[in-house]
């Protein structure tokens, strides 16, 4: 892999989402597989470094991290060959989103994505050349109160090209995983979330896209992102708000069109079946001054149980502004919805 000519970044365009029908077979039992991580890769936009190593490629400043594979190794085959196209999904070129919460105007400096696939013989990671991934990152976006995302507008798009491939010797039935760190502090791509709440939880809504483009000599094969179990479906990190589904666009030119539903597994069930949720970890700093579970508490014990709950009471009823929760102005019972949510996300 060659950063400075194959690593390319792009704003996207920011416009909206086009929306489309819900899927037919939105339980997908059969689309993904095992695969083992063969390394990691760290790429660093502003000075073209790129270091292959079998350990983590960069640790320090996660605000945002969801990689829990929960003793599974599951990865979704995003690109697969064989896939039956009169059901409505292609079998290359598609765009899948997975949403999920964050603390607003969190500032974003670089990203861990992990995927994996059967095409060439990488067994180095040396890179298979014309194999690219495509990240994307979308403010305003809640699949479940507005599926397709038609108010979210893309705020950057990452291509990394020639990613490291499979390994031949394993034969079709394993694949090849990967880890790519993409540091893009100092290049000018770094950016802010947003601070729109659309579900009314104190958290702003976002979403991540993978999508992959197959343009190696080599022969088409299968390709994913890895599959995990969030934070906010008993997973560990810090992924808030992520749900057990995520939206497939057949992409159509790259553009987020051809919205075809939301999709799942069944429901997570190591070692048997995974949750419908994409690898993602994102570097930088929390908006709000830290950890938006820090907010609720109020004994600073560095946990959330009853005792905040009775504390919170304490001011709920005094209508002291630590109750104040959505920072309206005011001591009401969407403060009290407020704790509420994040009580349950924080437990």
């Amino acid at each position: 892999m060659k950063a400075k000519s194959s690593m390319m970044l792009a704003m996207a365009a920011g416009g909206v989402f086009a929306a489309g029908a819900m899927a037919s077979e939105p339980n997908l039992t059969g689309d993904f597989a095992s695969a083992r991580i063969a390394g990691h890769v760290y790429v660093n936009v502003a000075t073209g470094e790129v270091v292959r190593t079998l350990g983590s490629s960069r640790l320090g400043d996660i605000f945002w991290q969801n990689d829990d594979q929960g003793g599974c190794n599951f990865f979704y085959g995003q690109d697969r060959p064989t896939r039956d196209e009169t059901l409505g999904r292609v079998k290359f070129g598609s765009a899948v989103v997975d949403w999920g919460d964050v603390a607003g105007d969190s500032f974003f400096n670089g990203y861990d994505a992990a995927y994996a696939t059967n095409v060439g013989a990488d067994t180095a990671g040396s890179g298979i050349v014309g194999l690219n991934m495509i990240n994307t990152f979308i403010d305003d976006y809640d699949g479940d109160l507005d599926p397709g995302g038609t108010g979210a507008s893309g705020i950057l798009e990452v291509t990394v090209g020639d990613i490291a491939g499979g390994d031949a010797t394993l034969g079709t039935a394993l694949f090849q995983g990967w880890i790519y760190t993409i540091d893009i502090e100092g290049s000018g791509f770094e950016f802010n979330f947003g601070t729109t709440d659309l579900d009314a939880d104190g958290l702003h809504d976002f979403a991540h896209a993978y999508s992959f483009a197959q343009t190696q000599v080599e022969a088409k094969g299968i390709i994913g992102p890895f599959l995990v179990q969030p934070f906010s479906l008993g997973g560990t990190g810090s992924a808030f708000g992520v749900v057990d589904a995520f939206d497939w666009f057949n992409q159509d030119g790259g553009a987020f069109t051809g919205y075809v539903g939301a999709f799942w597994f069944g429901g997570g069930a190591c070692p048997t079946t995974p949750y419908g949720s994409f690898w993602m970890t994102m570097y930088g700093m929390l908006g709000g001054g830290g950890n938006p579970c820090d907010a609720i508490d109020y004994n600073m014990d560095g946990l959330i149980d009853f005792g905040d709950y009775l504390e919170f009471l304490n001011f709920y009823d005094a209508q002291d502004p630590a109750a104040d929760l959505n920072n309206d102005g005011i001591v009401d019972f969407g403060d009290y919805l407020e704790f509420l949510n994040l009580f349950d996300a924080c437990q």
